[in-house]
């Protein structure tokens, strides 16, 4: 096996472990238990950021190992990755996973100042978990997991691709990296959109019981994410007119990763309004998710169909 595909196996691995060490903010925000439970807790709070961020370290690492034939070091030539479909998924996961650090970057920042300023509530909660928010953040790190392990699927018995003559244009590497950040944003936008109207559903059926505790710290997991990446998408869109511009004399030659980006664009625009405070556009919980799942397609997509830009 290549190091690239270990590199990734292993990136995968402590983003599983991180995604499980999230969870323990949900099964343990209970101020009744063992001293055993309350590590797990507090592990739960910090220890998934680090290892998120070994993941993405090791993601990248991979790609890196693959921008030279056999490993061979020609980093130096400034291509980037993109050549091959399994290094548009690996890129989109690698952005996901940038984003989500963000956010439980600022989610881990409130629960501490929570923390540092306890409240009795019913029950002595004082812990300011929002548990539903952790189960999200968990759910998106397992699905940055199962598009990792799809790009292992597609590379594995693929030679290590050749960089691409275009591939080396600082204007394709910058279009790479904010597309992937601003493409990350759709996969914590999908899961809290699905676990909102699961709980809606729960909530009809048994009323209360959807409740995370007293001083539950809600934030919308999804709009958070949007209103972080949608820059980046946007810019993305510029630097893909930039970069069409520079090698084809065309701000647009019509081709499938940028007509996906753009589509992405546009549906960011529209969940925006949908999901903001005040908006004057109300969408049902059920056209949410509808709206969330076709912008997670239109990033795999254009992630998957990234090598037809250098025909």
């Amino acid at each position: 096996m290549r190091l690239d595909i270990w590199l990734w196996m292993a990136g995968s691995v402590l983003v599983l472990i991180a995604g499980l060490l999230r969870l323990s903010l949900w099964a343990n925000a209970n101020p009744r238990r063992s001293r055993l439970r309350s590590l797990l807790a507090g592990a739960g709070l910090w220890a998934p950021l680090v290892l998120t961020c070994l993941g993405l370290i090791v993601l990248v690492a991979g790609l890196v190992w693959r921008i030279p034939a056999g490993g061979a070091p020609l980093w130096p030539s400034g291509a980037w990755p993109g050549s091959t479909p399994a290094d548009g998924v690996v890129m989109l996961a690698a952005g996901t996973l940038a984003i989500l650090l963000w956010l439980m970057f600022n989610e881990t920042r409130r629960v501490r100042a929570a923390k540092s300023r306890p409240f009795v509530g019913v029950g002595g909660e004082d812990f300011g978990l929002d548990r539903g928010r952790a189960v999200s953040e968990a759910l998106a790190l397992f699905g940055s997991c199962l598009l990792v392990l799809l790009a292992m699927a597609a590379a594995w018995n693929s030679p290590a691709p050749q960089p691409a003559p275009l591939a080396r244009l600082w204007l394709f590497g910058l279009r790479v990296i904010a597309a992937s950040l601003g493409l990350g944003v759709w996969l914590p936008a999908f899961v809290a959109e699905a676990r909102a109207l699961s709980g809606d559903a729960a909530r009809r059926i048994r009323p209360g019981k959807g409740h995370s505790g007293p001083g539950t710290m809600s934030t919308s997991l999804g709009l958070e994410a949007m209103r972080a990446g949608y820059p980046w998408l946007t810019a993305a869109c510029l630097l893909s007119a930039a970069w069409s511009l520079a090698t084809a004399a065309a701000l647009w030659r019509g081709l499938s990763p940028d007509a996906w980006l753009v589509v992405a664009w546009l549906l960011g625009a529209i969940y925006l309004v949908a999901a903001w405070g005040a908006h004057p556009v109300r969408l049902p919980r059920w056209a949410l998710v509808l709206l969330t799942a076709c912008g997670m397609a239109a990033a795999v997509v254009q992630a998957w169909q990234m090598p037809s830009l250098f025909s």
